[in-house]
């Protein structure tokens, strides 16, 4: 059974991250026409900050041809706080989840719905996301060495 169409969903507030936000939510985008890619943020001027380094990082990329069609598949969300951002990301259920807030901490124990869960931050990972984060890791270097035997 072939891969479905592949999906991020980046949860922030934090304006000074707009062109990483933009980035991932591209790079997401790259992998085929049918990818889709979510910012849910509590603030406006975020979203507004991250549609124009969107629109300034494309054309520099070179999947261009599929980044044309996928990029419709772009879903900005309006949260009006982290108790709506939550509800938003359980309710989505995301294959991958990158959260680019410093108060990333608190929303962890709320989110379950999630295949794979990032956190962007300068702060100490708790043990438990540490063992989540290291299973990725350890699943993914299996892959690739799966891949490269193959």
């Amino acid at each position: 059974m072939p891969a479905g169409p592949s999906e991020v969903f980046v949860a922030s507030n934090n304006i000074n991250n707009s062109e990483l936000i933009a980035a991932d939510l591209l790079s997401q985008l790259e992998h085929g026409n049918d990818s889709k890619a979510v910012l849910c943020s509590s603030s406006n001027e975020l979203i507004d900050f991250v549609k124009k380094d969107i629109a300034h990082q494309v054309n520099s990329l070179s999947r261009l041809s599929i980044l044309k069609e996928s990029i419709k598949n772009i879903s900005y969300i309006y949260a009006k706080d982290t108790d709506k951002m939550i509800s938003v990301i359980n309710e989505s259920a995301p294959e991958h989840l990158i959260l680019m807030d410093d108060s990333y901490v608190n929303m962890i124990p709320y989110i379950n719905n999630v295949l794979r869960r990032f956190a962007r931050t300068p702060y100490p990972l708790n043990h438990l996301e540490i063992m989540h984060l290291v299973q990725i890791m350890s699943f993914q270097q299996m892959e690739r060495q799966r891949y490269i035997q193959d």
